[in-house]
C-alpha cells in the first residue's frame, strides 16, 4: 500500500474498518500528492527577526503577498486502523493573504532589533494547500 510504505507504517486493514478511516486514508493519500485544500480564515504566526530589511521589503507587509510556511507534522495524527500516523513535515502554501495590522507589522520589520518576536495574523483570501514535504523520519 502507498500511504504505509511512504508514511513507513506497518498497516494492517481490519475487518470492519473504523468510521474515520476511510477520511484519514484520503487525508494521508492527498497529503503526499499536494492537494489537500484546507478553507482557513486566519494564521496565528510568530517570526523573530534575523536581518534587516528595507522599505521596499517592509512595504510588502503591507499588501497582499504569498506565504509557505512548513510545519513539523500536520496539525492532529490521522488515526487509521488504530495507527496514529505521523505525517512528517508538512508545507502550507498560502497563495495570497493579507496580514491583520499591517502597519504595526511594517514597523516591526523596520524598527525592531534582531532576535525580537512578533506574532502575525495572515487571513488567507483562498484555500491554503497543503503537502507532505518528506517522509517521516523512522
Amino acid at each position: 500500500m502507498r500511504v504505509a510504505h511512504f508514511y513507513k507504517v506497518d498497516l494492517r486493514m481490519p475487518e470492519e474498518p473504523a468510521t474515520g478511516d476511510l477520511e484519514s486514508l484520503w487525508l494521508l493519500a492527498h497529503l503526499m500528492d499536494g492537494n489537500v485544500p484546507l478553507d482557513i480564515n486566519h494564521i496565528t504566526l510568530t517570526l523573530t527577526k534575523t536581518a534587516d530589511i528595507d522599505a521596499a521589503q517592509a512595504e510588502t507587509i503591507r499588501g497582499e503577498a504569498s506565504y509557505f510556511v512548513t510545519l513539523p507534522e500536520y496539525f492532529e495524527r490521522p488515526l487509521l486502523f488504530g495507527i496514529p500516523v505521523c505525517t512528517g513535515p508538512v508545507a502550507c502554501h498560502i497563495p495570497r493573504a493579507r496580514v491583520d495590522a499591517p502597519d504595526d507589522a511594517w514597523r516591526f520589520f523596520r524598527d525592531a532589533p534582531i532576535g525580537v518576536d512578533i506574532t502575525l495574523l495572515l487571513k488567507p483570501l483562498c484555500p491554503v494547500q497543503v503537502s507532505a514535504v518528506r517522509p517521516p523520519s523512522p
